[in-house]
């Protein structure tokens, strides 16, 4: 068990820290078998071996949070990297239920910034819902792991977070946008990426998701023109998701498409479009989710 007592002041404050450290020093002055013991004013990340009755009591008492930096390899967050904490990834807690409620919040918390979107934009109820359904038939035909699934998750609640920056002007105008129009619609990735940098709890394969879920494998997409593998694989894998609801379902713009022109449609931006291989995934996970009867609201 790693208790880093620097970590915890800057995340609980300092009394909490105090507290903690004064029940480890009591535990392990108790014969709790701990590799060290040190004085009270140095802070640094130690690690702990307690036999299981002691932890368990530890546990039983206080939320034991070691946070890992991957970039710093721990201790202090710089300030100049004040997201160099991936503390989705990171966080390790004695308790899972409190692991498991921790999680739920904070995903909750998400779901409802993504689809509070759909609170201005009516024609879009339902897109959250439905790609965030195929993100997670996607992940798991990968076998991605939980942490990795989870985060790419959340970029499927968030990617149009930013939209909530463009006017109602633009973002609710029948029929198709003017030039200048659209370039202030393809600043909605940009407008993502800044209203969630104050999140550090967020993974890099959310914001990835949230930034370049518009690129091409082409290099023609936005904001960044990326291209082929340069493109994040979250992002790539989402984008894939993303065009695939708005082709089956109506917009202010078009109709909704059939699924055989859709799936025409993917199977023609294979390799400009879309990242070659993962279109092909994707078409085969959706003729088998087809086949299985899961899929609604798509025209035959």
């Amino acid at each position: 068990m790693a208790v880093g007592f620097q970590t915890w002041q800057r995340r609980c404050g300092h009394r909490s820290k105090v507290r903690a450290h004064r029940l480890v020093n009591r535990l392990t002055e108790r014969g709790a078998g701990s590799e060290a013991h040190w004085p009270y004013h140095e802070f640094h990340e130690t690690t702990f071996t307690f036999e299981p009755q002691l932890e368990a009591r530890l546990a039983s008492r206080w939320l034991v949070v070691p946070l890992r930096f991957p970039r710093w390899g721990g201790g202090a967050i710089p300030a100049s990297e004040p997201h160099s904490m991936d503390a989705s990834r990171s966080l390790q807690v004695a308790h899972p239920k409190c692991v498991r409620e921790i999680h739920a919040t904070f995903e909750g918390t998400i779901l409802a910034l993504g689809q509070a979107l759909e609170l201005r934009d009516f024609e879009t109820k339902g897109h959250t819902e439905r790609v965030v359904a195929w993100t997670d038939r996607l992940t798991t035909k990968l076998r991605l792991d939980e942490p990795e699934r989870r985060a790419v998750r959340w970029g499927a609640y968030l990617h149009d977070i930013g939209k909530l920056a463009i006017p109602d002007s633009i973002l609710l105008k029948p029929g198709h946008l003017d030039e200048s129009e659209w370039a202030t619609m393809r600043a909605h990735a940009v407008h993502g990426v800044r209203m969630l940098r104050d999140v550090p709890a967020l993974p890099d394969e959310t914001r990835d998701v949230v930034c370049s879920h518009h690129e091409r494998w082409d290099g023609a997409g936005y904001p960044d023109g990326l291209t082929n593998e340069e493109i994040p694989r979250h992002a790539r894998l989402f984008s894939l998701v993303d065009v695939w609801d708005a082709l089956t379902h109506e917009r202010t713009y078009k109709e909704a498409w059939s699924r055989a022109d859709a799936r025409a449609e993917i199977e023609r931006g294979a390799g400009s479009q879309f990242d070659p291989e993962l279109a092909t995934l994707f078409l085969t996970i959706e003729a088998e989710t087809a086949a299985r009867g899961q899929v609604t609201g798509v025209n035959a």
